[in-house]
C-alpha cells in the first residue's frame, strides 16, 4: 500500500479546494512512492512550502501528509501492527462505534481489493468520516487480476457513494500506468469518468495496460449506510418491465454472422476506450 504521484496530486487538488486534512485515518500504513523531484513539482504547483528532499522513497508517508496537506494527526488502522499501525482491526468486520465520524479524512491507498468482505470494509471507511469530511479510495481496475480478490468499476463507487448513503462524488479518475505499478512513471495518463446514470449508458473500458481507480467523495450527511442495495444504473429502469424485443439490424440481412460479430467487436473496442469523450475527459497532472 502506498501513495504515488497521481494519488498525491489528487489529495493536493482537494486541499486546494478547501478540504480539511486536520485528522487523517489511513487504511493500512501508507508508504511513499514519490520522488523528491515529483514532490517539489507538486509543492510548487500548489504553493506548498516544504523541503522535497526530506522524504524517503518507500518510507512511511505520515510526515509528508502532515507537511504537505496540513494534517495534525495521521492514524493508521490495520489487522496487525507489522507496519506500525496504531489501531488494530480486521476490516472484514464493522468498526467500533466510537470510530464513527472521528476523522476529517479517510484514505484507503490500496486495501479494499484485498478484503473479502468488501462492502463492510467500504462501510467502515465511510462511517469513519465526519460530516463535511472526505473519503479517498485508490484501488485497482483493469488488468490487475490476481493482485487482490477484486477489481472495481467506477459505477460501483458512483452507486454506493451517493446521497442515499450521505455522500457525493467529487472526483472519479482512472489512471493508465505501466506494468506492474503506477509508481513507475510520474506522467501516467489520467481521465475523469462520467457517471453512467447521468449519461444513460454503461461506461466500459477495454485496455491493454493496467488501470487504477482514484475516488474522492464528500460526506454530506450521517445516515444509515446501504439500507438498500445499489443497482447498476442501466438495469434500474428496466426491472419490473416486460422484456423489450430485440431490434432487427438491417445489415444482418446482407452480411454473414461472423462478419457482423467482427464489426460489433471493433465498434465495442472503440466505444470502450479512453478516446470516447462521452465517457472520459483527460485530467492533466501538474
Amino acid at each position: 500500500m502506498g501513495l504515488t504521484y497521481s494519488n498525491l496530486a489528487l489529495l493536493a487538488e482537494a486541499r486546494a479546494q478547501g478540504v480539511c486534512f486536520e485528522r487523517v485515518l489511513t487504511i493500512g500504513r501508507q508508504n511513499l512512492y514519490v520522488t523528491g523531484a515529483q514532490i517539489g513539482r507538486l509543492a510548487r504547483g500548489y504553493g506548498i512550502d516544504i523541503d522535497p528532499s526530506a522524504y524517503a522513497w518507500g518510507g512511511p508517508s505520515d510526515q509528508l501528509l502532515q507537511d504537505f496537506l496540513g494534517a495534525s494527526e495521521v492514524v493508521a488502522v490495520d489487522v496487525s501492527d507489522y507496519e506500525g499501525a496504531s489501531l488494530l482491526h480486521d476490516m472484514n468486520t464493522p468498526f467500533r462505534k466510537d470510530w464513527h465520524e472521528a476523522f476529517d479524512v479517510v484514505i484507503d491507498g490500496g486495501t479494499l481489493e484485498h478484503v473479502f468482505n468488501a462492502p463492510v470494509a467500504l462501510a467502515n471507511c465511510m462511517n469513519a468520516v465526519r460530516v463535511g469530511g472526505s473519503l479517498f479510495v485508490i484501488t485497482v481496475a483493469n488488468n490487475h487480476m490476481g493482485h487482490g480478490f477484486y477489481q472495481f468499476s467506477p459505477e460501483f463507487f458512483y452507486r454506493v457513494l451517493d446521497e442515499t448513503n450521505g455522500y457525493a462524488v467529487r472526483a472519479m479518475i482512472l489512471e493508465q500506468h505501466p506494468w506492474p505499478g503506477a509508481e513507475l512513471s510520474g506522467r501516467n495518463r489520467c481521465y475523469r469518468v462520467k457517471d453512467p446514470a447521468e449519461i444513460g449508458a454503461r461506461v466500459g473500458l477495454i485496455t491493454s495496460q493496467p488501470v487504477i481507480l482514484m475516488v474522492h467523495a464528500v460526506r454530506d450527511a450521517a445516515v444509515p449506510l446501504v439500507t438498500t442495495y445499489p443497482t447498476q444504473s442501466d438495469y434500474a429502469p428496466v426491472h419490473g418491465k416486460p422484456a423489450a424485443g430485440r431490434r432487427r439490424r438491417s445489415l444482418g440481412r446482407y452480411l454473414p454472422r461472423g462478419v457482423l460479430n467482427r464489426i460489433a467487436g471493433r465498434l465495442a473496442r472503440r466505444r470502450y476506450s479512453f478516446g470516447n469523450r462521452r465517457f472520459y475527459e483527460r485530467w492533466d497532472l501538474p
